[in-house]
């Protein structure tokens, strides 16, 4: 604070200030009390918040006043600008002072000045004594109409110091969350003339000046229709627009030294003051004042460093608990650390044992973990790969990569043998002869492990061969090619489905395979012989599909047929989307596969909105923003269905970006630019001009050249600035069919159209049903209109419960509809209600109402409506 005060004076400034001063040193000369220490004149500060020049205009009478009503003492008038706040208060010849706010509480603070009065100015008719502050723009500039708005904009106001011109809207600037930093610029004119004059001209984009500056302005030098208020604020008996919170007018205050009564006599005097100008009232509560200094940190309430040595002098009590408490921490660990060192001598024996045991479950758990990393990669292959010699090839490489296993391979069951089909690279050639594998039980080529594991359909293990009897003639082979073990597991499409093949693992591990190992591999085994019966049954699928596609394709198509029949606007909407797409792809010339393409993908566009609710899909009105997010979801549904079939997964892809924009701004990726393909490019447009040609409840349709001018608008934005020249070309001979609508056509949609306009308690209709038709025009083919009021339904719900007024409520809706079954009736304002008649049909009366209302209280008033 005390660096904004020493803003200088402008040149510009100084002769006024040398005019005023000559002016005020000849008003009402006169002797001074012999009690005031042979001091004949009484110095007043008045702060110049408007230039030199006003204040004369502005205290002149108050000089007068004091002037006249005490004598022996002559009253004179030192102005002082904002920038001379700091210079002014320190003088010691300065008796009295007259200054906003802020200069107020600074002086209270700093140098025990009190205030006897405040200020009071003329506001319309009255006068108040409390004022504001105004932010303001002017009125043509757009994209400002709340504080937050001022993000990134330049401000003007007459100094740091004014609390009406800065330090008030500060505080609102704060509480919006605006900081000073945010601000583009901070512009401080000197006056609150200059601010308007800045934000006229375009110096800055807003303003900030005290209440009353602009109404006593405008008729001089602007219009009142020049300049808008932000936040404008409505506050009783306050006729001058503002923006904030209220605040007293400007303190009359005594400063330090001036005798007690000659304050008392200037007390007396302002409060005697009778002018039509600024006059004075009792001194007000300043608290606002002090809060509003306390929450910006200003001074006398801005924080100020400390020493060390204040430091230290405050919290010595503190530093001396800490120091003891790290005394007896220290203390403590000590103890510890040397009970510590008398276990660890004892558990070191122990410690050693264990660690030869830990290293060897370490070295076991490494071997796990290396036949579990080689089990996930083959059943990420199993996951990732789309060939099956490639896979069944893979998974044979990557098991021979473990470090104990010597070799893998893969046969398939051939009638009574077993066909070796893929295997590693046999560096040791093992298979250079490829074994016999019999499933003929009275084979002796049977009894090796690979037999016994395909005719026991079952696992066979070896993990010592040297001790096997049954694996010649390859146990001699096996051993001159360094194996220590073998393992066979079947591949079975399911547990209890015979064997289709045999998977054969060989180590060279000398304790061969764990129970942990062998139970991972049978996991494994299970997951290829799953894998390759998955990729047979979807050989088989995929030539089913292709025989199906036709017929596939008219079931989607009925799909989509059946989303038209759900919503009246929809229908037709897919066909002409598609034709639109097909016209602009045309311009842009587009291969015929990638029309065909093109088009098949608009006829199912909207096919996921199958899933989206009746009371979102059918309503007829805009949609909120939950309702939005609802009906975003169409894109992914219509995704997830068709890229369920590899034939349509091309047709997803289109689908999936048809909603995007080209600037990111659309759903449900956000997509831009390029990452969204041409053909979605080209659906989006179609899609959107059949939206814009199409009539809605809520806006009625555009024509096709206003469509087009509205796309070609958005180019760049919503859609390719690349395609859009193609569009009205293409579609600008387009005919439109206008009887496309939302309106209901039958009876069944009529019924589902109203059920978005039923009141949930007592199932009439409601208002917005009642605005529907009005807007139609059908309520006047309705003679007689009757309002039903119910006199003291308020009390009755005060008296008993809202759900004792809710039955009631139900049971007069109920004799409603028994009286009048065929004729509207509406609940309207909570408790009253609106019944339309025919000619024939004659106005009920309020003894008919009798039995509901018997007992509660509550009387019903039933008059005419004018319509």
């Amino acid at each position: 604070m005390r660096e904004l005060h020493r803003r200088l004076l402008s040149a510009t400034q100084i002769p006024s200030l040398f005019v005023v001063l000559s002016i005020f040193s000849l008003i009402a000369p006169g002797s001074r009390h012999s009690l005031y220490a042979e001091k004949t004149t009484v110095r007043i500060g008045i702060l110049a918040h408007r230039g030199l020049p006003r204040i004369y205009e502005d205290f002149t009478p108050t000089l007068e006043q004091l002037n006249r009503s005490i004598p022996g003492y002559r009253f004179e008038a030192v102005p002082f600008l904002l920038s001379e706040t700091d210079k002014t208060l320190s003088r010691t010849d300065l008796d009295f002072l007259i200054a906003n706010p802020a200069i107020y509480v600074l002086a209270e603070s700093r140098y025990g000045a009190s205030r006897i009065a405040t200020m009071e100015i003329p506001s319309g008719r009255g006068r108040r004594s409390s004022f504001s502050t105004v932010i303001f723009k002017r009125k043509d500039l757009a994209g400002i109409d709340t504080i937050s708005d001022l993000k990134g904009r330049s401000i003007a106001a007459p100094d740091a110091t004014s609390f009406g011109g800065w330090i008030a809207a500060l505080r609102e600037l704060k509480r919006a969350g605006v900081q000073t930093d945010d601000l583009s610029r901070i512009i401080f004119v000197g006056t609150h003339e200059a601010v308007i004059h800045a934000v006229l001209t375009g110096t800055a984009d807003a303003g900030v000046v005290r209440t009353g500056i602009i109404e006593s302005l405008q008729s001089e030098t602007f219009s009142p229709d020049d300049l808008t208020v932000i936040n404008e604020q409505l506050t009783p008996g306050m006729k001058e627009r503002h923006s904030s919170t209220l605040y007293p007018e400007w303190a009359f205050a005594a400063m330090p030294g001036t005798p007690t009564d000659l304050a008392r006599s200037v007390t007396l005097s302002l409060l005697q003051l009778n002018t039509a100008g600024i006059g004075w009232v009792a001194p007000a509560d300043y608290r606002e004042v002090h809060a509003c200094l306390r929450e910006l940190a200003l001074e006398p309430y801005e924080p100020e460093p400390i020493s060390l040595r204040q430091f230290l002098h405050d919290y010595d009590l503190y530093l001396i608990g800490i120091a003891l408490a790290v005394l007896l921490v220290l203390s403590l660990w000590t103890y510890r650390s040397y009970r510590l060192n008398r276990s660890l001598k004892d558990m070191r024996v122990e410690l050693t044992s264990r660690t030869d045991y830990i290293d060897q479950m370490y070295r076991h758990e490494r071997y796990l973990r290396q036949a579990l990393q080689t089990v996930a990669d083959i059943n990420q292959l199993l996951v990732t790969e789309t060939d099956l010699p490639v896979l069944l090839q893979k998974c044979c490489d990557r098991l021979a990569e473990h470090s104990h296993y010597t070799m893998a391979w893969i046969g398939f069951v051939d009638g009574q043998e077993c066909r070796i089909a893929y295997h590693s690279e046999d560096h040791l050639r093992y298979l250079e002869v490829k074994p016999q594998i019999s499933l003929d039980p009275k084979d002796p080529l049977s009894r090796g492990p690979a037999g016994r594991a395909l005719l026991d359909n079952h696992p066979y293990i070896i993990n010592d061969i040297t001790t096997a009897a049954d694996f010649m003639p390859w146990k001699d082979r096996a051993l001159q090619a360094g194996i220590q073990a073998v393992a066979c597991y079947p591949l079975r499409p399911r547990s209890d489905l015979p064997p289709i093949g045999l998977l054969t693992i060989y180590s060279r591990r000398e304790r061969g395979f764990d129970s942990e190992e062998a139970g991972m591999l049978e996991e494994l085994a299970g997951d290829i012989g799953f894998a390759i019966n998955a990729f047979r049954i979807r050989e088989d699928l995929q030539r089913i599909e292709m025989e199906k596609f036709l017929e596939q394709e008219e079931v989607i198509e009925t799909f989509a047929r059946l989303i038209e029949q759900r919503d009246s606007y929809t229908a037709g909407h897919q066909s002409r989307v598609a034709r639109y797409s097909e016209l602009i792809a045309l311009e842009l010339g587009l291969s015929s596969e990638q029309i065909q393409l093109l088009t098949r993908a608009a006829r199912l566009h909207d096919v996921g909105k199958v899933s989206t609710p009746d009371s979102i899909l059918l309503k007829p009105g805009p949609l909120d923003p939950y309702e939005h997010r609802l009906i975003r979801m169409h894109v992914d549904i219509g995704v997830t269905m068709l890229s369920g079939t590899p034939l349509y997964r091309n047709l997803a892809e289109i689908i999936r970006y048809h909603h995007e924009h080209f600037d990111g701004s659309g759903y449900p990726k956000g997509a831009r630019g390029r990452q969204i393909p041409l053909l979605a490019r080209i659906l989006t447009i179609a899609d959107a001009f059949d939206a814009m040609t199409t009539s809605r409840i809520y806006r009625p349709r555009k024509t096709v050249n206003d469509a087009l001018d509205e796309i070609e608008r958005l180019a760049g934005s919503r859609y390719d600035p690349e395609i859009v020249p193609a569009v009205r070309p293409a579609l600008a001979d387009v005919t439109v069919d206008e009887s496309i609508h939302q309106e209901p056509a039958t009876m069944l949609e009529q019924e589902r159209f109203a059920f978005f306009f039923r009141d949930q308690l007592t199932r009439l209709y409601n208002e917005k049903y009642l605005a529907y038709l009005e807007k139609k025009g059908e309520t006047p083919a309705l003679s007689k209109q009757i309002d039903l009021q119910l006199h003291g339904f308020h009390s009755y719900n005060r008296r008993l419960s809202w759900h004792e007024g809710d039955v009631l409520l139900q049971r007069v809706a109920g004799r409603l509809r028994e009286l009048y079954p065929d004729c509207l009736c509406f609940r309207i304002q909570g408790d009253d209600f609106l019944l339309f008649l025919n000619d024939v049909r004659p106005v009920p009366e309020e003894t008919q109402f009798d039995e509901e209302l018997a007992g509660t209280g509550v009387t019903i008033d039933i008059s005419p409506r004018t319509p």
